[in-house]
């Protein structure tokens, strides 16, 4: 019995300290590889801006971002993309319809070019300012062909100006000028820094105009830029359903320059018809 204890006791000894019994170690660790993310490029922004678009070319868009590119404080390609994309939001948010990125970036293109030196956020606050206005669906219609007290109870006068409007823009325009014989019949809207001609007639169209507008006349011409509007409300504030409001678009504030449309600077506003309008008065 001695011996059979004895044994037991060696068994249990070399059990407890062989090795047979394995500690669990920690499975590897994945190797994953790194991707190479490319930077991105005013090329890249041109094609995406264009595909955002439904775009079949980008060469506009990359001839566009390149004074951007060139004049901007951070002037990389996706602050660029972040520029064009956060601006393009300002006009939906005031409900202006009609401008593609196309366009906005050729407003911010020429407003950066016009104005030597411009850091492109001071630029982007401009252009905001510009399109953010109310719009002139409310009851207490004050735009164009509205009564002359209409206009002056929903706008600041310029003191040194009584036909002038404020705000004074960075040139020294007063933004609005008007003239009418208790109806506003007349309206010069100037921009500082210019729009695109599709910013700048989705801008009057919203600010100055009632809705349910159909154009019935367009004149493209090297001074500058005709169409006329009708509506039946402009018909009814106007006496006349065959009345409406021709918008002459400029450049170099007037017609005796060339006229760009990405650098619209001036629009006047007066009454037209169907018969159609002059070339650029």
């Amino acid at each position: 019995m001695r011996l059979v204890a004895v044994a037991v006791a060696l068994l249990a000894g070399c059990s407890s300290s062989s090795g047979d019994t394995v500690t669990p170690t920690a499975p590897p660790t994945p190797t994953h590889s790194t991707a190479v993310v490319p930077p991105v490029t005013l090329a890249a922004v041109a094609q995406q801006l264009s595909a955002l678009d439904h775009a079949h070319g980008d060469r506009a868009y990359l001839g566009a971002l390149h004074p951007l590119h060139r004049r901007c404080t951070d002037g990389s390609p996706a602050a660029l993309k972040s520029l064009v994309t956060g601006s393009e939001t300002a006009l939906a948010n005031n409900d202006i319809a009609g401008a593609s990125y196309l366009s906005v970036l050729q407003s911010l293109s020429g407003a950066v070019t016009a104005k030597s030196g411009a850091d492109c956020s001071q630029v982007r606050r401009e252009f905001t300012a510009e399109v953010t206005g109310p719009s002139q669906s409310a009851k207490n219609y004050a735009g164009y062909a509205a009564t002359t007290t209409a206009w002056d109870a929903a706008h600041h006068v310029d003191a040194a100006n009584p036909d002038g409007y404020l705000p004074k823009l960075a040139n020294g325009d007063d933004t609005d000028v008007i003239g009418g014989a208790g109806r506003v019949t007349t309206l010069t809207r100037n921009f500082d820094p210019p729009l695109s001609q599709p910013v700048a007639i989705g801008v009057i169209r919203h600010q100055l105009l009632p809705g349910g507008l159909h154009s019935v006349y367009t004149l493209p011409t090297p001074n500058c830029y005709e169409v006329i509007y009708l509506s039946p409300a402009l018909g009814t504030l106007l006496g006349s359903s065959a009345a409406g409001v021709m918008i002459e678009l400029s450049s170099g504030h007037g017609v005796t320059s060339h006229y760009d449309t990405s650098l619209v600077d001036r629009a006047i506003l007066t009454v037209g018809g169907r018969i159609g309008g002059q070339p650029c008065v």
